[in-house]
C-alpha cells in the first residue's frame, strides 16, 4: 500500500530480498519517485535518463532545446538500459 519516494517501500523491497542498503542499486527513470525517494532512503541510484530528456523537451523557434528538470545528480546516470552492463561490471 506504499509507493516511492516513501522509504517504507525501499525497506520492504530490501526485506523481501534480504539486500543490504549499502550493496544495493536504484534503477529508475522517475526523478522524484526513484532518485530522489532511493537518494532520502541511503541508497544509490541509476538515473536512466532517456524519458526524462524526453519529457523535458521543449520546441522552440530555433529547434529543439533540452531544459534540465533539477540541478541535483543521482549516484551514476546512464543513457539506456544496456549501459548498466559497463556500470555494474566496474
Amino acid at each position: 500500500g506504499k509507493r516511492k519516494p516513501n522509504p517504507e517501500i525501499f525497506e520492504y523491497a530490501l526485506k523481501v530480498t534480504g539486500a543490504k542498503e549499502e550493496e544495493s542499486l536504484m534503477i529508475g527513470d522517475d526523478w522524484d519517485a526513484d532518485i530522489v525517494g532511493a537518494r532520502t532512503f541511503g541508497m544509490d541510484q541509476v538515473f536512466l535518463t532517456n524519458t526524462e530528456i524526453q519529457q523535458a523537451t521543449i520546441l522552440s523557434k530555433d529547434g529543439e532545446i533540452r531544459l534540465p528538470r533539477h540541478n541535483n545528480s543521482a549516484t551514476f546516470t546512464v543513457d539506456k538500459l544496456s549501459d548498466l552492463i559497463n556500470l555494474l561490471n566496474k
